[in-house]
């Protein structure tokens, strides 16, 4: 029998988009790279740092490049210096 996993949808900070799945529970450490299907954009998502960097794609239609991930739900907010 198979167990119920609970799963975050990690989305994309411009369009909304699922970038990736995650398993909750489940340490993902280190950063990895994902391109949105909908918006083309490339994202560095850092999983030990919990931020979400723009890394190239639709630059100037870009503003904000940097966003702090929240695993519990997968939503990303602009990150303030």
């Amino acid at each position: 029998m198979v167990e119920d996993q609970s799963l975050v949808n990690v989305k994309c900070p411009m369009c909304e988009t699922t970038l990736v799945t995650v398993e909750m529970g489940e340490e993902v450490k280190g950063p990895f790279q994902h391109k949105c299907g909908k918006c083309k954009r490339y994202w560095r998502v850092d999983y030990t740092k919990k931020v979400v960097t723009h890394v190239r794609g639709k630059v100037e239609k870009t503003p904000i490049k940097k966003w702090l991930l929240d695993l519990k739900t997968g939503e990303s907010k602009p990150h303030i210096h």
